[in-house]
């Protein structure tokens, strides 16, 4: 599917990871995207890690495994593993990948990079403002049957409601 710095992501890869995001995005194709852009980042990451020579004791990856299930009730956290779609394997491949990463900035320093507010202010008001995403205020009315929904939307606009302004 994609190569990064020669090391391949396989078809196999990318159908696990978009199982796992199913449910989170707002389509296929947006998993599929989402998907593959995570898995270019960790594999990009894992080169990076390789050729700086670091990585991290199992150990740390125990205790990093005990904090994460540390807050969640007895049950809960193996439930939210199940629904996440992932399994000890998979979550140990994870807790390692941000230890890994956490490292990696260490070593280059990158934890302690700092932008300065003018530099944030300066690119905010360069960035073109149709990237900007739109806002929307949303209200929703939940009724029992179709019937009160109808009734409901004939009230609102035998008073005038904005017809731009209904969602029905």
């Amino acid at each position: 599917v994609a190569r990064v710095n020669g090391a391949p992501i396989t078809e196999a890869e990318l159908k696990r990871a978009v199982l796992r995001l199913k449910g989170r995005a707002t389509s296929e194709a947006a998993a599929r995207n989402q998907a593959l852009d995570a898995l270019v980042f960790e594999r990009a990451v894992r080169l990076a890690a390789r050729k700086a020579e670091v990585s991290v004791p199992e150990e740390d990856v125990d205790a990093a495994l005990l904090t994460m299930r540390r807050g969640y009730p007895a049950d809960a956290f193996d439930a939210t593993l199940f629904s996440a779609r992932l399994g000890q394997a998979e979550l140990r491949d994870v807790a390692r990948e941000r230890l890994v990463t956490e490292a990696l900035l260490r070593k280059q320093g990158l934890d302690r990079a700092t932008v300065a507010d003018a530099e944030i202010e300066e690119r905010w008001k360069a960035w073109p403002k149709e990237k900007l995403p739109e806002r929307v205020r949303l209200s929703q009315i939940l009724v029992r049957n179709e019937d009160l929904a109808k009734r409901i939307r004939g009230e609102l606009t035998a008073k005038g409601v904005d017809k731009e302004k209904r969602f029905m």
